[in-house]
């Protein structure tokens, strides 16, 4: 069945599900155990069926229990948890959800948890209230390790903030990009006045007048509370920020990532929490904990309890304390949310020094956002000092018994690798491509085989492994059939084979932040141990006139290239 004849072609939702239910049906004739078999939905079953199913049930198999050896039942569990994979993720699935309004009434709820623990730190501060005592000791010994990590407190004019390809308060995220942003009027939040002559000083190419007076016209904003698609039942909630916050934002964040760091705790790099959970797999000597809402749930007391005052001080008047949402305007009960710059990494501090506290955990404790990896017996500890913080466990998917765990996108059962594919919207050429390279890697070739089948043969290009997925992946390793001609350069044979790529948006207009923006990429250019952080290294690039260029969010289409390998 040929569906795809460019490869940024899209499939209807329909022509989608056809086409997934087909794998699935190829999937489900795979697996060998019954006791896999009984938990899972019909052959006949529906897409919501599938989307709703608890995967998870899946996980929590050991091969001693079922009887089935582990080779066999981590292939079950991988078909099984591959057939959701195609649906669960989906944006584009209808099922009558009113998917906003449930992210919406999640972010209510959070803000709800938020407000009582506000009310319960505040009492605990006055001798009212008092929390269990080992959770008291967690909560000390964590302020003590906030305040090693952070160490001295920057000023605000010290930071070196940055853009990144966020919304703003003045922007959709389809034009955001730092040649548009530094076009817009100065804006930032209330929360922000008390530094923002300090931050502005830091910047002057953004203010006007001659040498002796200088003014700036600054906007207040309020954050706007936005949903993005998330899945099938729930869409996203993200508060968009005014830029000049975001640009601090960044910056402190920045900073806070690069001093975790020196604590062996890398906000950058997911493969040390990848690693131990395949090897809590094997061993079971570790869980692997997953929070929900996790950034929602920071509460404002919270984080002035755990942090240093000179720290909580310069956070706050960097954050946006007022959210807007559909004309009305509520002040936040929790500290930042997910479009603050820099939440995840104060979200990782956090959770880091709570569960690095507690006792038996300060040598072999990984955390990454709220991917939390500890040792098994701490479990029960662990579970008591988050929800006394506010936080909720997502039971679903946090594991310490089994032969099951998951962290930072790495599914293992018994050290196997079951991470499925997750498809996310309608069917893709591009998605496609991906697919059936993912099947080749797992040598499951009839998949890939079908896969293929989907592509018109004049689309289909041909190429090894390592170079991406703009071209389908070969089944056998030996075969050469990618190459498209030969060449020599510099005394060696090689060839060339050709690969699908996506054109990044440019844009060239003239702005009136043209002025600035070489000296923005002076600016972010030298940001010496935080570089690995920075993405803006490139050099600026210029048209013919001299304007200078700026990258969009998205793809402008997409374009076929030649790649040069040795023979």
């Amino acid at each position: 069945m040929r569906v795809f004849t460019r490869w940024n072609e899209e499939a209807s939702t329909e022509v989608s599900n056809e086409l997934l239910k087909r794998l699935a049906r190829l999937h489900l004739e795979q697996i060998c155990s019954k006791a896999v078999r009984d938990v899972l939905p019909s052959i006949d079953a529906s897409v919501h069926d599938w989307c709703s199913f608890d995967v998870s049930a899946l996980y929590r198999f050991s091969s001693e229990a079922v009887g089935v050896p582990t080779v066999i039942l981590k292939e079950d569990i991988y078909h099984a948890s591959q057939i959701r994979a195609f649906f669960s993720k989906r944006q584009d699935i209808d099922v009558g959800i009113r998917k906003a309004q449930v992210a919406v009434d999640t972010f209510k709820e959070t803000e709800v948890q938020c407000k009582l623990m506000n009310e319960a730190f505040r009492s605990w501060s006055k001798g009212g209230f008092k929390f269990h005592p080992d959770v008291e000791g967690v909560f000390h010994a964590a302020q003590r390790k906030i305040d090693r990590v952070l160490g001295p407190c920057p000023d605000v004019d010290e930071l070196v903030g940055y853009f990144g390809p966020g919304a703003t308060t003045q922007l959709p995220r389809r034009m955001a990009c730092a040649k548009e942003k530094l076009s817009q009027p100065l804006a930032c939040s209330g929360d922000m006045i008390p530094v923002l002559s300090s931050a502005l000083g830091s910047l002057p190419h953004l203010l006007e007048g001659d040498s002796e007076i200088v003014t700036a016209t600054v906007e207040i904003h309020s954050g706007k509370l936005v949903t993005v698609p998330k899945s099938w039942k729930t869409d996203r909630t993200v508060m968009i920020e005014p830029w000049l916050n975001s640009f601090f934002q960044l910056g402190v964040g920045r900073l806070m990532a690069a001093r975790l760091k020196r604590q062996g705790v890398d906000v950058t790099d997911q493969a040390k929490n990848k690693n131990l959970a395949q090897i809590a797999s094997l061993t079971g000597a570790l869980a692997t904990l997953d929070l929900s809402s996790a950034s929602d749930s920071i509460s404002v007391e919270l984080v002035r309890h755990l942090l240093p005052t000179d720290w909580y001080d310069l956070l706050s008047c960097l954050r946006t304390s007022m959210c807007e949402y559909e004309g009305e305007g509520f002040p936040l009960e929790k500290f930042s949310s997910m479009g603050n710059g820099f939440t995840f990494a104060l979200e990782t501090l956090i959770f880091w020094a709570l569960v690095s506290s507690l006792p038996g955990c300060s040598s072999i404790t990984s955390v990454y956002g709220d991917d939390i990896i500890i040792p098994t017996e701490a479990v029960p500890k662990a579970l008591l000092v988050l929800r006394s913080a506010g936080f909720s466990v997502n039971m679903e998917k946090s594991f310490w018994t089994g032969a099951f765990r998951e962290s930072c996108g790495g599914d293992y059962f018994s050290g196997f690798d079951v991470r499925p594919f997750f498809i996310k919207d309608k069917l893709k050429c591009s998605d496609v491509f991906r697919l059936h390279n993912q099947y080749v890697a797992r040598f499951h070739l009839d998949f890939a085989e079908e896969v293929e089948s989907w592509i018109s043969e004049h689309v289909r290009l041909y190429g090894p492994q390592g170079y991406g997925d703009g071209h389908l992946h070969l089944m056998n390793p030996e075969d050469h059939m990618y190459r498209t001609r030969k060449v020599r350069r510099r005394g060696w044979g090689g060839y060339l084979f050709d690969t699908y790529t996506w054109k990044k948006r440019k844009f060239s207009l003239p702005r009136p932040g043209d002025r600035i923006l070489p000296l923005y990429s002076i600016y972010v250019s030298d940001v010496g141990e935080d570089s690995a952080l920075n993405p803006e290294k490139s050099e600026r690039e210029f048209t013919d006139e001299g304007i200078p260029v700026d990258l969009l969010p998205g793809t402008a289409g997409y374009k076929r290239i030649s790649i040069y390998v040795l023979g």
